[in-house]
């Protein structure tokens, strides 16, 4: 073998080593890298800070969803005539642009279940008509899925 390469494979295994040792993966680059003779791999530039309203995680800067326009949903008249209760638990997804679409119902209940639809309806609705600023991933607009329960409790 080579003493150049036989030196390459011998840094190989000792990064190898190095990041076990740390408890962490090692770089596909890095192990690339160290059986290339000659080959010179630059650091990691040093973590990029996040803004105090970001979370850091291992694909980036993340910052959620935030509501700007809350629309509620209305009570179908109908129910509220009739003192029927409800509540609609629907899952949807918030678009790049802050619209709510792919809306879903997951679950729903009713005091008199001939009244679910309009709940349903009255709920769907709402969601639909919301705007949300919306998540980003180092500043890049991102869809996010969410789901919400609209209570439809009459006071007594």
């Amino acid at each position: 073998m080579n003493a150049s390469i036989a030196s390459a494979v011998a840094s190989g295994r000792q990064l190898f080593r190095w990041f076990r040792r740390l408890g962490r993966r090692v770089p596909a680059v890095l192990i690339a890298a160290s059986f290339i003779p000659g080959l010179v791999v630059a650091a990691e530039p040093a973590d990029k800070a996040c803004q105090k309203d970001e979370l850091k995680t291992d694909a980036g800067c993340w910052k959620s969803a935030r509501l700007l326009n809350k629309v509620n949903p209305v009570y179908p008249s109908e129910a509220k005539k009739r003192r029927v209760e409800g509540s609609i638990t629907l899952k949807g997804r918030i678009t790049e642009q802050g619209t709510v679409d792919e809306i879903e119902v997951e679950k729903a209940q009713a005091t008199d279940e001939s009244y679910i639809s309009s709940f349903r309806d009255a709920a769907t609705d709402a969601i639909g008509k919301r705007r949300y600023s919306p998540a980003t991933m180092d500043g890049k607009p991102m869809p996010t899925y969410f789901t919400e329960t609209l209570d439809f409790v009459l006071r007594h």
